[in-house]
């Protein structure tokens, strides 16, 4: 067998061997840590139960607690508007909150969100809250 197969031939060769060798590296890496991480089903469970009881919280919160005014929902629309969390889509009117963990759709856009009564803003920009991590 030619050696020319086996030894890099210059300093190109040389350069593209070193880029295989690096990608193999991160490859083994990536499969290391996919083997050795696994979240606690316990910590799954926990923050599952909490976004899940905030949801019905919030959705069923017209029918225990008396409605927002238009001023309000405004001022929540407002501190949206002005928050880095923001995301914006072509599918909604104003977008949908980064923070708070919801999935996009129709119960999370924002425009639905902000005139909830029991909803919550995660970063606390809503009412005069304190932000979530604050909250018991």
């Amino acid at each position: 067998m030619p050696s020319s197969i086996i030894q890099p031939q210059g300093e190109t060769d040389s350069k593209a061997v070193d880029a295989i060798h690096l990608q193999q590296a991160h490859i083994e890496r990536a499969r290391y840590l996919a083997s050795h991480y696994r979240p606690s089903l316990k910590n799954t469970v926990r923050t599952f139960t909490k976004q899940a009881w905030r949801f019905l919280t919030a959705i069923t919160s017209p029918l225990w607690k008396k409605r927002l005014t238009r001023a309000q929902y405004e001022a929540r629309l407002t501190a949206c508007l002005g928050c880095d969390q923001l995301q914006r889509t072509n599918r909604s009117v104003l977008g949908f909150c980064n923070a708070c963990g919801c999935r996009p759709n129709k119960f999370s856009e924002l425009t639905v969100k902000a005139n909830l009564p029991g909803a919550k803003c995660p970063k606390g920009k809503w009412d005069g809250q304190l932000p979530a991590a604050h909250q018991t």
